[in-house]
């Protein structure tokens, strides 16, 4: 019996080792914060988060989308439950803001505030940078095969048997197209919405493909010969060694920043502000844009190419928004998408 005995104690001691190994009851553990941050899925490196995480002990959760609208679509749905944080173009953070589902941000809790270039703040779609913080920008750069001089008003007009590359966007397709019928516009009318549904659908004809993503791959098998993209498009093709020049247009300087901004609804607000000013440092912002080849905001790292010397020279940035109501700019896109252009 006192055999048996001793068994059963070192079969419960091993059985309790076990399970102490493999279970901590809360009592036992660190409480773990977190953020929901929704985000484009290239917004943030995989190092970078696993740096802030170890560092300040605050586990980033992250929920991609692939469109502006996609991001608003949603958060309008669930009044930005479920959210903390988010990344967003110029043009949406009016929209956001517009519709309350942002919070103000309080700016002393970013120190790194100070390190942003000047020329990124205060912009109309955010004047006093209330509810909103760039973390990259690029401007819109013409790929061609060969060194050129265009404006975007030049895509809209015969290119011959040249192919070109436009944007996917409906907000930036329709914006390029009133600007070149009607130059700096702010809102379009219903006739005027009309001439550009015409516009859009006679240079359809010349499309190859509207993309963004897959412009190098349509330039380098030669498929296209003319593409109007972000100039971190342009970039990468240059990394990689494709054969391609690239110039800001000749017309109208388009740029787009992304921006970090709180939404209203988050009750974790002081690790936000804490993973903002993290994503601001020097070393995040040269992480991140050595990687993603857009343009940093810390002004210690703006790069000195002749695109940005261009840009700040002429000091006049055009940023997307809506031209038409969202229904509006929805149902051109579709009845662009539908037309079979005649030969």
């Amino acid at each position: 019996m006192v055999r048996v005995f001793y068994a059963f104690l070192w079969v419960l001691a091993i059985y309790f080792a076990i399970f102490v190994g493999h279970y901590s009851p809360s009592w036992f553990q660190t409480p773990v914060k977190s953020i929901d941050f929704f985000c484009w899925g290239d917004t943030i490196e995989p190092e970078l988060l696993e740096e802030f995480e170890q560092t300040y002990k605050i586990h980033v959760n992250i929920h991609p989308f692939s469109s502006n609208e996609e991001m608003i679509v949603k958060l309008k749905a669930v009044q930005g439950k479920g959210y903390d944080l988010i990344c967003a173009s110029d043009y949406a953070i009016r929209i956001l803001k517009e519709e309350n589902l942002i919070a103000p941000i309080d700016h002393g809790q970013i120190p790194n505030i100070a390190s942003i270039d000047p020329y990124l703040l205060h912009q109309n779609f955010d004047p006093q940078n209330e509810v909103s913080l760039p973390v990259e920008w690029e401007p819109y750069v013409i790929v061609s095969n060969e060194p050129t001089q265009l404006g975007i008003a030049d895509l809209f007009q015969d290119q011959g048997k040249k192919r070109i590359v436009m944007t996917p966007d409906p907000v930036e397709a329709i914006m390029y197209a009133a600007y070149t019928l009607f130059g700096k516009t702010d809102q379009l009318s219903d006739v005027q919405l009309k001439e550009v549904a015409r516009l859009l659908k006679s240079q359809k004809k010349s499309i190859e493909a509207y993309v963004d993503h897959r412009a190098k791959y349509l330039i380098e098998t030669g498929n296209c010969d003319l593409a109007l993209i972000r100039s971190g498009f342009a970039r990468l093709m240059e990394k990689d060694k494709v054969p391609i020049h690239y110039s800001l247009p000749n017309d109208w300087h388009f740029i787009n920043i992304e921006n970090l901004a709180i939404t209203a609804s988050s009750n974790k607000k002081d690790e936000v502000h804490t993973f903002i000013n993290f994503f601001l440092s020097k070393n995040s912002q040269k992480v991140h844009s050595e990687n993603t080849l857009v343009f940093p905001v810390h002004k210690e790292l703006t790069t000195e190419t002749k695109i940005v010397a261009e840009i700040h020279e002429k000091n006049d940035p055009q940023f997307f928004h809506y031209l038409a109501k969202e229904e509006d700019t929805r149902d051109l896109w579709v009845s662009l998408k539908r037309h079979q252009p005649s030969e």
